[in-house]
C-alpha cells in the first residue's frame, strides 16, 4: 500500500465528472465511496488521482495472492491510527477482486459504521491508542472522552473508496449481508463507455504517436474502435460456461472485453509500428547504401565511356599503317640477327678447329722435347764414360 506510481490519464468528460463527484465525497465527514462497474472502467485511477486532489495518503492493497485476512486487518488498522491519531487525511482504496477473505467486509462493516469500531481493535490495540489520545489531549481527559475523539478523528479524516465489478456473482450478496456498506457509502456508477468515448482515447494516443501522419489519425481511430467494438459484440454472443471458483464453488463466467483490453490493443499496435519503423530505418539504410554503390558505378562507367570516345577520336587508319611498318621493320631485323647467328656459329667452327689443331701441334711438340731430352740424357752420360775411361787410360 502506499505505492507511488505515474498514472497515464486521458480525461474526458465522464471521467472529469466521477473525480469531481469522489473529490466532493472525500472531502465530507466519514465520507465512504462504493464505485460500481466493469473491470477496467477507471475506477481505481479515479479513485487514486481524487486522493491525490484531495492531498490524502493513499493505502492500496495491489498484490491479490499476497494478502491475507491478518495482512489486510494490520493494514486497514495502520491506516485508521494514522487517521484517529496523527488527524493525517488517509484514503483506504480497495479493489474487490483483492478481497481473498469475506471476513474482510466485516472488518470495512466496523470502520464504516464507527460506533462499532471497537469490536475490530484488540484490547491491546486499544489501550495503546488510549495512551496516545491522553498524550495529545488535555490531562484528566476519560478513556470514553479520548475514544470519543479518536473515533470523530477518524470520521472525519479516514475514507475509504471501495472499487466493485458490477459483474462479479458475488457482489448482491455481499452488500445485503453487510448493510453498512450501503448506509455509509455514497455509490457511483460507472457506465459502460460509449463508441465516442473509446474515439477520444484512441485519437489522444494514437495523435501522440509521431509516427503516423497526422491525415492518417482518424482512419486509425475508425479502425482501431471499429475492432474493439466488434470484438465486444461477438464476446457478448458467446455462450457463458461454469468455471470453479476456490472461495465459492461454481460460477458462470463469460467473456468480457473492456477499456483495459482496448488500452493493450493499442499499445501492441505501437509496439508493432516501432518493430517496423526500425526495419524500415534499417531497409533505407541499406537502400542508401545500395544507391551510393550504384552512382560509384555510374560514374566508372561514365570514365570508361570518356575513354572509349577518346580512342575513337584516334586515326586508326594511321595507328594501323605506323604498326605494319613496325612488324617489317622486325622482320628485317630479325633476318639480320638470323644471319649474325649463322656467322657467329661458323666463327665457333673454326675457333673450334684451330683450337684442336694447336692442341695437336702442342703435343708433337712436348714429344720431339722428351725425346730430344732423352737424347740429351744420353750424351751426358756418354761423355761421363768417356771422361772415366781416358782417365783409365792416362793412369796405365
Amino acid at each position: 500500500g502506499g505505492q507511488a506510481g505515474q498514472l497515464k490519464l486521458i480525461f474526458f468528460t465522464d471521467a472529469m465528472h466521477h473525480i469531481i463527484r469522489l473529490c466532493r465525497i472525500l472531502r465530507l465527514s466519514n465520507g465512504h465511496a462504493l464505485l460500481i462497474g466493469e473491470h477496467g472502467h477507471g475506477k481505481s485511477s479515479v479513485a487514486l488521482l481524487a486522493a491525490h486532489i484531495t492531498k490524502s495518503s493513499v493505502q492500496t492493497i495491489l498484490d491479490h495472492n499476497g494478502y491475507t485476512l491478518n495482512g489486510f486487518r494490520d493494514c486497514l488498522k495502520r491506516s485508521i491510527f494514522r487517521a484517529g491519531i496523527e488527524r493525517r487525511r488517509t484514503c483506504f482504496v480497495i479493489d474487490g477482486a483483492h478481497i481473498v477473505d469475506e471476513s474482510s467486509f466485516e472488518d470495512l462493516s466496523y470502520v464504516l459504521d464507527t460506533r462499532e469500531l471497537r469490536n475490530l481493535l484488540t484490547p491491546s490495540e486499544e489501550a495503546e491508542v488510549m495512551v496516545y489520545m491522553q498524550a495529545s489531549m488535555s490531562a484528566g481527559a476519560s478513556e470514553e472522552e479520548c475514544w470519543r475523539v479518536f473515533s470523530a478523528n477518524v470520521r472525519s479524516s479516514f475514507h475509504i473508496v471501495m472499487c466493485m465489478d458490477k459483474r462479479d456473482p458475488t457482489l448482491q450478496q455481499r452488500v445485503m449481508n453487510h448493510p453498512a456498506i450501503m448506509k455509509n457509502c455514497v455509490i457511483d456508477w460507472y457506465a459502460t463507455w460509449s463508441t465516442s468515448v473509446y474515439r477520444n482515447v484512441a485519437e489522444y494516443a494514437i495523435s501522440k504517436c509521431k509516427a503516423i501522419p497526422p491525415d492518417f489519425i482518424q482512419r486509425l481511430v475508425d479502425v482501431s474502435v471499429g475492432i474493439h467494438r466488434s470484438v465486444e459484440t461477438s464476446a457478448t454472443a458467446l455462450p457463458p460456461w461454469v468455471e470453479t471458483d476456490s472461495t465459492s464453488g461454481h460460477r458462470v463466467a463469460r467473456i468480457h472485453t473492456g477499456p483495459r483490453d482496448f488500452s493493450a490493443m493499442l499499445e501492441l499496435y505501437f509496439k508493432l509500428l516501432n518493430v517496423k519503423s526500425t526495419e524500415l530505418v534499417q531497409r533505407k539504410a541499406l537502400l542508401s547504401n545500395g544507391l551510393a554503390k550504384l552512382s560509384l558505378i555510374h560514374t566508372s562507367v561514365a570514365t570508361l565511356r570518356s575513354s572509349v570516345q577518346d580512342l575513337e577520336a584516334v586515326d586508326l587508319e594511321a595507328l594501323s599503317a605506323g604498326a605494319e611498318e613496325a612488324f617489317r621493320a622486325a622482320e628485317v631485323l630479325g633476318k639480320r640477327l638470323a644471319v649474325g647467328q649463322e656467322v657467329a656459329d661458323q666463327e665457333t667452327e673454326d675457333v673450334e678447329l684451330l683450337k684442336s689443331e694447336v692442341e695437336a701441334m702442342e703435343f708433337d711438340g712436348n714429344r720431339i722435347l722428351e725425346q730430344r731430352k732423352s737424347t740429351v740424357d744420353g750424351l751426358i752420360t756418354l761423355k761421363a764414360r768417356l771422361k772415366v775411361a781416358e782417365e783409365v787410360a792416362s793412369s796405365l
